[in-house]
């Protein structure tokens, strides 16, 4: 409850403010602002006085969300036991993030398409949402791979730990039974195994990946059309 109080308080503060403040900037004063609204009309009050307030607290709402889920699955990140022959159990721990990337892609691919339909103070609106609305994905998307960044740490540890194992094994410092060759092999083993937890999404990521480049040369095509 705290946390959700936390994120919806600066947020309906935000909204309610966010106008006032553009104001400032030209020149007018808050109590200019407030006797502009109240003559404004019922439809720009209920705006203001309820949507907004609404609106902060969905956007709250969706930061709490976002937040707990984030320090859930770090301490699930750092207290889960590693295993480097089942990394490939560790890759749910990326998904929100590979998916937020995803989405990313996916919603702003066909936006240089839609850049060259438009031009003059049209473009640079639509440039200034967009802009706005990557700002937003991008914040999402480093709050979820936070909990990746501290998977890959404690994974880069235990390769670490496992192959100055192997090391005291072959130089003589520890004993085992184990002949060289089959230390030989588990210390290439280690070597290869990937420290990021996103194995299973490499193929969706490097799909995904290439479609800005597409839409960048088809909006490049249809600028010539035009």
């Amino acid at each position: 409850a705290s946390l959700l109080l936390v994120c919806i308080v600066p947020y309906i503060t935000f909204n309610l403010s966010v106008i006032p403040l553009l104001g400032y900037l030209q020149g007018s004063t808050p109590i200019e602002f407030l006797g502009t609204l109240l003559d404004a009309g019922s439809g720009a009050q209920f705006i203001y006085f309820v949507l907004m307030p609404v609106g902060g607290v969905m956007g709250g709402t969706l930061v709490a969300i976002v937040a707990l889920q984030v320090m859930v699955m770090t301490r699930v990140a750092r207290s889960m036991d590693i295993d480097l022959l089942q990394l490939s159990a560790y890759c749910p721990i990326a998904s929100p993030a590979v998916r937020l990337v995803l989405l990313t892609c996916a919603f702003f691919c066909p936006w240089p398409i839609l850049f060259s339909f438009f031009g003059g103070e049209e473009a640079l609106f639509f440039v200034q949402i967009a802009l706005v609305i990557l700002g937003l994905f991008c914040a999402v998307i480093f709050a979820y791979s936070y909990p990746i960044v501290v998977l890959r740490n404690r994974i880069r540890d235990k390769k670490a730990a496992e192959l100055d194992q192997v090391l005291q094994e072959l130089t003589g410092i520890r004993d085992t039974s184990r002949s060289r060759a089959d230390l030989l092999t588990e210390k290439m083993f280690i070597e290869s195994r990937w420290e990021w937890p996103i194995e299973a999404h490499v193929q969706k990521l490097i799909f995904f990946g290439i479609l800005p480049p597409i839409s960048w040369i088809l909006a490049a095509m249809v600028e010539r059309v035009i």
